[in-house]
Order: structure tokens, then sequence, then C-alpha cells
């Protein structure tokens, strides 16, 4: 594979790591700050309209609750519901909302700092092979030059060879500059 496609593959690799990193930073720092500044509230736990009660729950039920000014409101719930805590029309729960914005809430006991830090790992363990696939592209450029050379360098593969004569083999220009300027003849 061509060093520069596998260059380009790396950005978008890069970039989808950095997202996740950031939406799992992001959710797990909402959580934490609702956690730390949220009002504690008990909430009812209702199916959404239109669903029969023969019918399976629904992945995200309603949770109604009344905000410290005692305006009732019902969101949907941020977590799914599991087997641990099913979430059934009728039970209680306890939330936390945010007094500046209510609709914003967490469900205690149900946070999913998991699925935010699983996001954050991701992205990081994606990041990573991004700078594998860039180191990986930047020593396939040129195999025999090293990579600080290659760093430094913008065309490390380019040399000027010219023949000696016509029997004997390619010389490095190099070998034909002599010793540098600086150098000392013994």
């Amino acid at each position: 594979m061509d060093p520069g496609a596998v260059a380009v593959l790396a950005g978008f690799a890069a970039f989808g790591g950095l997202l996740a990193v950031l939406a799992g930073s992001y959710g797990l720092r909402q959580a934490l700050r609702v956690r730390r500044t949220g009002v504690r509230v008990e909430a009812l736990v209702k199916r959404p309209p239109g669903s029969a009660s023969d019918e399976p729950a629904q992945a995200r039920p309603l949770l109604q609750f009344a905000t410290e000014d005692d305006r009732v409101l019902e969101v949907a719930c941020p977590v799914a519901p599991s087997r641990r805590r099913p979430l059934n029309d009728g039970d209680h729960v306890l939330v936390l909302y945010d007094p500046a914005d209510p609709r914003t809430v967490v469900v205690h006991d149900l946070e999913r700092r998991g699925l935010e830090r699983a996001f954050i790992t991701a992205g990081a363990l994606v990041i990573l092979l991004a700078l594998a696939l860039v180191a990986f592209a930047v020593a396939t450029r040129c195999p025999g030059a090293s990579l600080l050379h290659q760093a430094l360098d913008p065309d490390p593969c380019h040399r000027v060879v010219v023949p000696c004569d016509l029997h004997s083999s390619w010389v490095d220009d190099a070998a034909i500059r002599g010793p540098s300027r600086g150098a000392r003849n013994p």
C-alpha cells in the first residue's frame, strides 16, 4: 500500500478516535457534574404514550418528577432498563437533575460511566493505531533512511548518482563530492 494512502487512512482513524475520546469525556463530565451539583428527587417511571400494557417495555421509559419550583417534567430516561433494574411502569426511582436545565437527569445507580470510559479507551486505542500507521508510512517511505532523517528531510530518498565510467557501478554523490568543507585532512 502506498505510504501516502496509509497516512490518509491514519488521519481518518485519528479523527475518529479523537471524536470517541471527546464524546466519552463529555458524557463522563456531564454525568459527574450532575451527580455533584444536581438536585435529588423521586421520579415515577411511565410508559411512553401509545404503548399498550401488554407490549414489552420500550427501550427508554419516561421519568416524571417535580422540580424545586413545583414544575412537573417528563423526560426520557437517559439509560435503558436492565435485568438488574428493569424500570417497570409505576416504579419509583431516585434521579438527580441539573437545576439550570432540569431535562438533564442522571438516574441514581444506573449511570453508565463504563460506557463513557469504554469510548475514551477505544478512542485512545484508535489514536495509537493511527500513530502506528503514520510510523509505518514514514518507515516504508524510504527503507534505507532513519526515522529522524525522514522526519527532517522532506525527500530522504532523493540521491544524485552518476556513473564513474562505463565499466564501474553507480556511485553515490557523496562519494564524488569528497569530504565536506569543515572536515580536516590528516
